[in-house]
């Protein structure tokens, strides 16, 4: 009897499309959807009732019918655990979980209460189990799920500030920035991860986190700060908590947020994304249909690129992790895709030169954080594959 070939998993970044056709802008992915069991995050609120939550930043939501088409997208299971899952109050919240759960569509990260947010949504195909998780780490403050409130699954992380130099008076020196996660929601991440070892066969994670340097600006302005601070580097609390729920258990961190891509690396055998960027997020003029978090970003190249505020022509590059789970281990790799002015995103085929321009900008972030990582050309069906391997 011939072995089963392996269950494919295509995790993605940031998901929230705002548009009349939603439908229309996400047909280039659906080809791509066909070939496995789609995993993305639900980076904001559909509902008609939103209730605001007084810590959020801003409203990221939108209207429950522009949610509808997930389903026929091809999304299989979806993360909740961000940072604007909540700013519809918990009746947006509801009404996200109900209008994916009516399609089919599985959800973890959040929910009624702690232990809803942190059980694993399970996918089974090919004749192979699945879990998923998903935790975020920035988020504003109540919205973490509590034993008898809803919220999201909180990685709640302190940041601390101290002189680089003891024993030295130098005023304005930068200080050494330490980031400690809170032992409790580590604990936590842990357990959850054990417990969906028990039943399934493998275990796929997802964090919410990292800096988003454009927001960040607003709110610290170049004269107060540091800006480098908040750069888009992978932070030392991301490397250790990603390594050891892999180290737990965990078969593959997939992480998103940062609105740009970021390194990735193989460890233990088995593959972190440190940022897949943004899929699919589109922005509207604060007092337009929305008015989304597009009220932090306030000005971008509109007639170019109407949807999307990037400041940076990387911003444009984006893409979806492949995980293929068979009896010799996992197999990962990352399939470039661009942001089109017109709102959609395209994978790139395999014949595509633009697929260059995704390798070596993620090449050049691999060397910036020193992982051995090695991205070597390959082909999935029609479009370009980057295979993730080490270089030991």
């Amino acid at each position: 009897m011939s072995q089963p070939g392996p269950t494919v998993v295509l995790a993605t970044g940031d998901v929230f499309p705002d548009l009349a056709d939603n439908e229309a802008v996400m047909q280039p992915l659906v080809p791509l959807f066909e070939h496995g069991i789609v995993f993305g995050n639900c980076e904001g609120v559909y509902t008609d009732r939103p209730e605001l939550a007084p810590s959020r930043v801003a409203y990221g939501g939108t209207s429950r019918d522009r949610g509808e088409m997930f389903g026929r997208i091809g999304f299989d299971v979806m993360t909740l655990a961000n940072n604007h899952m909540i700013d519809g109050g918990y009746a947006g919240l509801d009404d996200t979980m109900e209008l994916l759960h009516g399609q089919g569509i599985q959800t973890t990260g959040a929910g009624a209460n702690l232990d809803q947010a942190t059980t694993a949504a399970i996918v089974e195909r090919d004749g192979r189990r699945i879990a998923f998780l998903g935790f975020c780490a920035e988020f504003p403050m109540g919205y973490e799920a509590k034993e008898g409130r809803p919220g999201i699954a909180p990685l709640r992380i302190e940041t601390v500030y101290r002189n680089p130099l003891p024993g030295f008076w130098q005023p304005g020196l930068d200080p050494e920035v330490l980031t400690i996660p809170l032992e409790s929601d580590v604990e936590r991440i842990h357990a959850a991860v054990a417990r969906a070892r028990e039943q399934a066969d493998h275990v796929v994670v997802a964090f919410h986190w990292g800096s988003n340097t454009a927001a960040r600006e607003v709110f610290v302005p170049d004269s107060r700060t540091h800006t480098k601070t908040y750069r888009d580097a992978v932070q030392a609390y991301e490397l250790e908590i990603a390594r050891a729920t892999v180290d737990r258990g965990a078969d593959a961190v997939v992480c998103h947020h940062q609105a740009s891509l970021r390194g990735m690396e193989m460890h233990g055998g088995r593959p972190i994304f440190y940022g897949l960027g943004v899929l699919m997020h589109h922005f509207h003029r604060t007092g337009g249909r929305t008015g989304s978090d597009h009220k932090i970003i306030t000005s971008w190249d509109e007639q170019a690129y109407p949807y999307w505020p990037f400041e940076r022509p990387e911003a444009l590059l984006t893409g979806v992790a492949r995980l293929a789970f068979g009896p010799d281990g996992i197999e990962a790799g990352f399939v470039p895709a661009l942001v089109r002015p017109d709102g959609s995103t395209t994978p790139l085929a395999a014949d595509d030169p633009r697929t260059e321009d995704v390798a070596r900008h993620l090449e050049a972030l691999n060397a910036f954080e020193g992982f051995d990582t090695v991205l070597s050309r390959e082909r999935f069906h029609d479009w370009r594959l980057l295979s993730v391997k080490t270089s030991a």
